[in-house]
């Protein structure tokens, strides 16, 4: 259906050319607000992937294993944290216990890492990445420790 259907062109150009004016621009601020809310939420969404995609990423490769939904090696705890923060969960849990959770997860992780032979400014970095995840209550900072693990792990890649 194109828009001239919906509003068809006034025959007398008077004031009926004012209402169909009217209404061709109502409905393009309709559409235009329409598209930028669906590509935010698009864009929200591959965000979320993204962020889940890395822990997910760090957690396999420290484990040195696949998924494991039971020792945290899974997105979707990720990805359940960005939920409860946006209200979109369907899981009644806390924030804070969630957060705790991957927190949890992590530390195990970190503590595998740490039992590879690594250089010293490695071994640092991880444990600095590890002080701001123990600290952090922020899905922000947890992101960027996450990112920075991936960092120094990167020559440990399979």
């Amino acid at each position: 259906m194109t828009i001239f259907q919906l509003f068809p062109p006034p025959t007398d150009p008077s004031a009926v050319h004012k209402k169909w004016k009217h209404s061709l621009s109502f409905f393009l601020r309709l559409a235009l607000s329409t598209f930028r809310d669906t590509n935010l939420n698009d864009m929200q969404t591959q965000n979320s992937y993204d962020r889940s995609f890395l822990y997910e990423n760090f957690m396999r490769r420290a484990f040195r294993t696949g998924r494991d939904f039971s020792k945290g090696i899974d997105g979707s705890h990720y990805q359940q944290l960005e939920r409860i923060s946006n209200g979109t969960s369907l899981i009644r849990t806390s924030y804070a216990k969630q957060m705790q959770k991957i927190k949890n997860y992590l530390s195990k992780g970190i503590q595998k890492v740490l039992k590879w032979k690594l250089t010293d400014q490695e071994r640092s970095r991880i444990i600095f990445y590890a002080s701001q995840i123990e600290s952090t209550e922020y899905e922000d900072t947890l992101y960027v420790s996450i990112e920075g693990l991936i960092n120094v792990t990167a020559r440990f890649k399979e």
